[in-house]
């Protein structure tokens, strides 16, 4: 049996103390780097919290070999309190976000550049206190950023730039700290896995055009890379100055390719019951430790969902979790890994395999029991 625990610390300090809540829900997106926490919570507990204030959310199972059995989900700093009279029920609800927040928002003078990427992220996070890890640890593949400064403004979105042009992802982290991690980290080796007939219990698809055009062109510091989108056939283009970074032609082009990709992606949401593992599937661990418990973006999982066409790898691009004290799912947002990686990834059609079929496959690799769907 799993149980969430939420705890809260006053502003600058680690004296946490438990919070009794009403509802929880956590968001981690590859799209706002910044994980999002709504909490509702009783009125007895206004007292207990203030703006600015540290929320960490638990997660507890018997399972969990590690850490007293229990392993952080988010932490956030607190952004917003509000209390609510609605029809005789009164209760408080709370807006946080990851310490990341305070780079966002913030706006100054300076420069880090000379430094490959993960320095100059260091140098711009440690003004915050915040630490950035890369992924794997011990390594450090990012390559220099030859110029990098921004005026009055946040160097957020030109961070973001500089790690896109190499391939990268920030994320930030349980802990409120920031990974900096190559696009597409394979979830397979600690057995998750989306199946229809098996953990899914709704299946949602969306594809948008809003944001699409049919001619990408991306520029830096004389060099033109281009991407033509033929399913989008109209006159729409998009161009992309990126003349801060030194960009040679084959960056240039990817980077158009990828926002191709982004563009016309196919979103599609699956709700589950849990934030990630099943029990059978921690229990089946010799040790939890250095194991991924938890859906998280960027996640590179199998996928069987024959109703849409899907029996592939796909990505992790956000994840929705939710709770009350009796129960908890996620809803979990895919799309195709070119999306992100600037590779075809597309999913192919699901067909059976052998004398096993694909979703039995599954369930006999990853620890699973197919339950049965009614039609």
């Amino acid at each position: 049996m799993s149980k969430i625990v939420v705890n809260a610390a006053p502003a600058g300090t680690r004296n946490f103390k438990p919070l009794v809540w009403n509802r929880i829900q956590i968001t981690k997106s590859l799209d706002e780097i910044c994980h999002s926490l709504t909490l509702e919570l009783p009125v007895s507990q206004r007292t207990n919290i203030a703006v600015h204030d540290t929320v960490e959310v638990r997660f507890y199972n018997k399972y969990i070999t590690h850490n007293n059995g229990n392993l952080r989900v988010t932490t956030v700093l607190i952004d917003e309190i509000t209390d609510t009279t609605d029809n005789g029920r009164k209760y408080i609800t709370v807006l946080g976000r990851s310490p990341a927040r305070d780079i966002i928002d913030s706006a100054w003078t300076g420069k880090a550049g000379g430094s490959d990427l993960l320095t100059v992220a260091k140098s711009i996070a440690g003004h915050f206190d915040i630490i950035v890890d890369h992924l794997p640890r011990g390594q450090n593949n990012t390559e220099t950023v030859s110029s990098f400064e921004w005026d009055c403004e946040s160097p957020w979105t030109k961070l973001l730039n500089a790690a896109d042009n190499q391939g990268y992802v920030f994320t930030s982290n349980e802990a409120g700290n920031l990974y900096l991690t190559k696009s597409g980290r394979d979830a397979e080796q600690w057995h998750f896995i989306l199946a229809e007939g098996t953990n899914i219990k709704s299946v949602e698809t969306t594809e948008a055009g809003a944001e699409q055009f049919h001619e990408y062109v991306v520029v830096s510091s004389g060099v033109q890379g281009t991407a033509i989108d033929n399913l989008c056939k109209n006159k729409r283009v998009l161009t992309l100055n990126l003349s801060d970074f030194n960009l040679d032609q084959e960056k240039a082009k990817r980077r158009a390719s990828i926002e191709l990709y982004r563009r016309r992606k196919r979103t599609i949401k699956v709700t589950v019951s849990g934030w990630g593992l099943t029990d059978e599937q921690i229990k089946s661990f010799s040790s939890t430790e250095e194991k991924e418990l938890f859906f998280n973006p960027n996640f590179l999982i199998p996928v069987y969902i024959p109703s849409a066409g899907i029996d592939g790898k796909m990505m992790i691009s956000e994840v929705e979790y939710r709770a009350e004290p009796t129960a908890f799912d996620c809803t979990v947002s895919l799309v195709n890994p070119e999306v992100y990686m600037g590779k075809e990834g597309a999913a192919i059609a699901a067909k059976k395999t052998g004398k096993m079929s694909r979703l039995e496959q599954i369930a006999a690799k990853h620890n699973i029991t197919p339950i049965q769907v009614k039609k």
